[in-house]
């Protein structure tokens, strides 16, 4: 039978009510215009308020920790000025400067020692160099030395009149009261700064009778600055006058010249400016971890030093989370916008065909782009993982602040066993485990070798495969490497409702195989050529992941409470540093596409081809032929549903599923469309345009759908 189609009729509006249509859209199109513009400004200025208000509070945390360390010296400084105005005025008789010194050093508890040396016949005519020093020792014992010193201190040494080794007694007689730079005390045998004072005779008040040093050891130093609250990762230096680092999380750093790459010339330019007074900032990016840190450099008034500080800017930055509403906010506000615009510039009020056409095609680009950057923006917000730890500073500053934690005052020191791990094969076999194949070393010291069992074992192992093999025992130095050959399965909790844009994190977790003594893992950063984390630290460099993608790996540490002490009296029953191997991978959506959702777009185009075909009105047989259509559909539709379902191994909806969901709704829907437009077609929304409603809404409803879906996977639901 021959089908007439009647042409698109227009909506028959009053003019009254077009003219009240298009008011309608200029009022919406100016109100979302200024709410555009008013999100634009206060987006910006989010931004820039945020950044100007975590730097001036990392700066004003940098300000605190050098005012902390600076009151910390004061009182030093305070204490050998009275000592030695004590000894000029004979407050103090020579003979009682022991048990004042001793008194002195016990009521300061950050002073490593106290030292008064003479100068020549001014303690009495026989002693040449008499020096009272006490000092605490490792143990916390008062190592005391009182009578004649075994060096001659009072003459510059070789070096020239600069040399540390005798400085702090020749510059303070010379120039007056001064910090000295770090030197290896020939009494003390450890790395030393002192204070010294000189102080005059009794009798006679312009001739000098020695030296009054106030004594830190370099790791007290650095003891104090690792004390300061810089957060979990962030960590200080102290440089001094002559710039040479006093105190760095690094050890093999103290005492070493703080410029010695040529790249250094920020750094340098901030320490100069900081010894000349001022306090300076600049922010980069760390080459180690990748991430963007502000570095502040601040005097320390009471020495002439400088503290360095080194911040994450996401230890002060709002949460991204917040970030990301705020963006898509406004992007929604620029999607409703551009709708209404073009709604104004086609006069889609007017009801023709053609202008609900363009209209049409605009919606359906607008929400695609939306759907997409709402994609982008929400993969691009960071992932937390514990404490990362991705250089050795980030780990010595993260040892350091546990050992100091007040709640594990009462605990011994932990062992510390450097481990590293290399994985050449990685593979899922489900959603909820991951096989490995590779290797994992550890260095323990000679003298622990018979009292600490080497080793890792795997809390979240499965049954199989299950392989742990030791290869290697080697002595390297004073400490033997051990390596294990190893291949296991290890449970994890993989979450595929974002599938196919979903992310596997894979977290391996390290628990050293002694169990009597207190044992911390710690990652063996000298192991590997490099560890900034997306150079993928830890793994082969030929290991594939099938249809993932690596974006980087590295260490972290998760605090862990056990609640049990297994039986040992050595093992601390409180929350324990875990060390974990982290792996993040992305889904490669290629893969998907092509599989789930190629068929499910072209499904959806057969629907709206089928529905742009039209039906006749009367035809009983066009309802069967759509009935007959949308079951053809159904079937592939339903086939395809199953096999995405036990791909991705959900349990719950998957964000791929609402798509699917949708054709089904929309098979039905095209289905009761064909019943009306058959049984009752002199409906007004049937009979305008040959069904134009139906068609020209057909992907904006669509598109509108999966991007609400789009918007509570990725933004609302994270939230």
């Amino acid at each position: 039978m021959h089908r007439t189609t009647p042409p698109p009729q227009p909506i028959a509006l009053h003019p009254r009510w077009g003219r009240g249509l298009r008011w309608a859209l200029w009022v919406a199109t100016v109100a979302l215009a200024l709410a555009f513009v008013g999100q634009i400004i206060g987006y910006v200025r989010y931004q820039a308020e945020t950044t100007a208000t975590a730097a001036q509070l990392a700066q004003a945390e940098a300000d605190a920790a050098a005012a902390q360390l600076s009151a910390i010296f004061a009182q030093s400084e305070q204490l050998a000025e009275r000592l030695a105005a004590d000894l000029s005025s004979g407050a103090i008789p020579y003979d009682l400067i022991e048990g004042r010194v001793s008194a002195a050093l016990q009521r300061n508890a950050t002073i490593d020692g106290i030292t008064v040396a003479f100068a020549p016949q001014a303690f009495a005519d026989a002693y040449d160099r008499y020096i009272v020093s006490i000092s605490r020792a490792a143990d916390g014992v008062m190592q005391i030395q009182v009578g004649e010193s075994r060096y001659d201190y009072t003459v510059a040494s070789p070096g020239g009149p600069n040399d540390p080794a005798t400085a702090w007694y020749t510059r303070p007689i010379a120039e007056g009261a001064q910090w000295t730079e770090p030197f290896r005390g020939a009494g003390a045998g450890k790395g030393l700064i002192e204070y010294g004072v000189p102080f005059s005779r009794v009798d006679d008040p312009t001739t000098p009778a020695g030296v009054v040093a106030v004594d830190y050891t370099l790791d007290g130093v650095r003891q104090l600055v690792n004390d300061l609250d810089l957060g979990a990762t962030g960590f200080g230096v102290v440089v001094s006058a002559g710039e040479v680092f006093l105190a760095h999380p690094v050890q093999s750093e103290v005492t070493q010249p703080a410029f010695r790459a040529p790249s250094e010339t920020a750094f340098r330019e901030a320490v100069q400016r900081g010894l000349a007074g001022e306090s300076y900032g600049f922010e980069r990016r760390n080459a180690q971890t990748g991430e963007l840190v502000w570095n502040f450099v601040t005097p320390i008034e009471s020495t002439g030093w400088v503290l360095g500080v080194e911040l994450p800017q996401a230890d002060f930055l709002p949460e991204p989370r917040l970030l990301l509403l705020r963006q898509t906010w406004l992007l929604l506000t620029a999607a409703a916008l551009a709708i209404t615009a073009s709604a104004l510039a086609v006069r889609a009020e007017t009801g023709n065909p053609r202008p609900l056409w363009q209209l049409s095609v605009v919606t359906s680009g607008v929400l695609l782009v939306v759907l997409l950057a709402t994609l982008l923006l929400a993969r691009a917000v960071p992932r937390t993982y514990g404490v990362p730890i991705r250089n050795t500073a980030e780990l010595n500053t993260y040892l350091q602040k546990i050992s100091t934690d007040p709640t594990r005052a009462d605990l011994p020191d932990p062992v510390t066993l450097p481990t590293g791990i290399l994985l050449q094969a990685v593979r899922f076999p489900d959603a909820t485990s991951v096989v490995l194949g590779g290797y994992v070393w550890q260095r323990v010291p000679l003298d622990l070798v018979e009292e600490i069992t080497p080793g890792v074992t795997f809390p979240q192992r499965i049954d199989d495969p299950y392989m742990i093999e030791q290869v290697a025992a080697e002595q390297q130095g004073d400490e033997i490497v051990y390596v294990w050959e190893i291949s296991l399965a290890l449970r994890q909790i993989f979450n595929p409702e974002q599938y196919p844009f979903d992310v596997n994190d894979v977290r391996i977790r390290l628990i050293p195989a002694e169990v009597a003594q207190h044992v911390v893992l710690v990652p063996d950063l000298e192991g590997y050529t490099v560890t900034l984390p997306e150079s993928r630290p830890g793994l082969d460099s030929t290991i594939l992941f099938n249809n993932w993608v690596i974006q980087r790996s590295f260490f972290s540490y998760e605090r862990n409470d056990y609640q049990t002490a297994l039986g040992f009296a050595g093992r601390p029953t409180l929350a324990v540093p875990e060390l974990n191997f982290n792996i993040r991978t992305e889904r490669q959506f290629v893969g998907p596409f092509i599989t789930f959702v190629l068929p499910a777009l072209v499904t959806a185009i057969l629907i709206f081809a089928f529905l742009m075909n039209g039906s006749q009105p009367h035809e009983p047989e066009e309802i069967v032929s759509a009935l007959n259509y949308s079951a053809a559909l159904f079937f592939v539709i339903a086939v395809l549903h199953t096999a995405l379902r036990e791909n991705a191994a959900a349990i719950g909806l998957t964000y791929l599923e609402y798509f699917y969901l949708l054709l089904y709704v929309l098979l039905l829907g095209v289905a009761a469309n064909t019943f009306l437009v058959v049984r009752q077609p002199q409906l007004p929304f049937i009979r305008f345009g040959n069904n134009l409603i139906a068609k020209a809404t057909f992907w904006p409803l669509l598109l509108s759908i999966m991007m609400s879906a789009t918007l509570w996977m990725f933004v609302f639901q994270s939230e």
